[in-house]
Parts: C-alpha cells; sequence; structure tokens
C-alpha cells in the first residue's frame, strides 16, 4: 500500500495519508512501513488495518482498490504532525505525573487539554494511553479490548476506529516497558 507523506519542517511527520485517493497530489511515493518508527509502526498498523476493515464493512458499494468516497472520507487514519505532538506533551505528562480517568493532574482531560492550546477546542476525540506493554502488538490487544468494552457499555460509536479521521501518536519506554499515548480526532 502506497503512502502519501509529508513532513514538517522539523523533519517530523506532518500528514500521511492514502496515495490512489482523488485529494493526494504531487506525492512522495514511500510504503505505510515508515509512518512511524519500531513498535509505534506496529501499533498504527494494527489500528489502521482495523479502521480500514470496518469502513470498508459500512461502505460496500465501494469498488474494490477505492480508498476515498465521494465526499472525500478516507478509509485510512490521516497522521498528522500536531497531533504527535500533542501525543508526546501528553504523554511525557500521564508518566511523570500519572493518568486516571481519563486525565493528567494539572492538564485534565484531552478536549480540556486541546482547548488550552488553542488546537479544534471543539473537535470530538479520544486519547487512548497503553502502559506497560511489550510491544506493538501487545498495546494494540489493550486498544482493541478498551474500546470493545467501551463500546459494549454504551452502544456509541465514538469508541469504534471508523468513527475518527485524524490520529497522532507517541511512544516511550521506561523500565524495559513501552508506554503508548494514541490521539484519535474527528
Amino acid at each position: 500500500m502506497k503512502r502519501l507523506k509529508k513532513y514538517g519542517w522539523t523533519g517530523m511527520l506532518s500528514l500521511a495519508l492514502l496515495l490512489g485517493q482523488p485529494g493526494a497530489k504531487d506525492a512522495l511515493a514511500e510504503t505505510a512501513e515508515n509512518c512511524f518508527e519500531g513498535e509505534q509502526q506496529v501499533l498504527f498498523e494494527r489500528l489502521d488495518e482495523e479502521r480500514r476493515e470496518k469502513y470498508f464493512d459500512l461502505h460496500p458499494d465501494w469498488e474494490e482498490g477505492e480508498e476515498e468516497d465521494t465526499s472525500g472520507r478516507s478509509a485510512s487514519f490521516l497522521v498528522k504532525e500536531d497531533l504527535n505532538r500533542i501525543a508526546a506533551s501528553r504523554l511525557a505528562a500521564a508518566m511523570e505525573n500519572g493518568y486516571s480517568d481519563g486525565k493528567i493532574p494539572g492538564q485534565g482531560d484531552l478536549s480540556e487539554y486541546l482547548s488550552s492550546v488553542s488546537y479544534r477546542p471543539h473537535a470530538t476525540c479520544l486519547e487512548l494511553y497503553l502502559r506497560r506493554c511489550e510491544d506493538g502488538e501487545e498495546a494494540w490487544e489493550k486498544a482493541a479490548e478498551w474500546l470493545e468494552r467501551n463500546y459494549d457499555k454504551a452502544e456509541d460509536r465514538k469508541y469504534t476506529l471508523e468513527y475518527y479521521r485524524y490520529i497522532g501518536m507517541n511512544a516511550e519506554e521506561r523500565d524495559g516497558k513501552t508506554y503508548f499515548m494514541v490521539l484519535l480526532l474527528r
């Protein structure tokens, strides 16, 4: 699968989307294997694969190989540099100050944080803090379990991957375990 990838002035990935979409012009063609590094990439691929499967289930009339519908909605996540930076900041704060009930002491929940930094304060968002994972596969299992458990409780679309369009993430290793912060934005 080919992706369009653009990098910001910092050298950090600023946008990634599937090639072949009507909106993807003058593409830097690279494979999906390079959106993130290491275990982050493993987690990203699993999240994106699940989102794409569910999205295509909801749009069975799409032709084989189409990646975007006529409204411009993408079957794949769009990776955004600013969300990656926010994820890095939230991950560092969560590892330093703790994390409980979706909140970090001194920062609040993700929507409060987005308001404080003037970044799409009214957007629907979801934050997944995946702690003490051996690798990206274990992080994926924890994320899938959390999403399924919360969806079963509330039957709310906000607990499904296909509900969101943008993703940002970061990971950090501590004491031989990897901690992940995944941000999903509609």
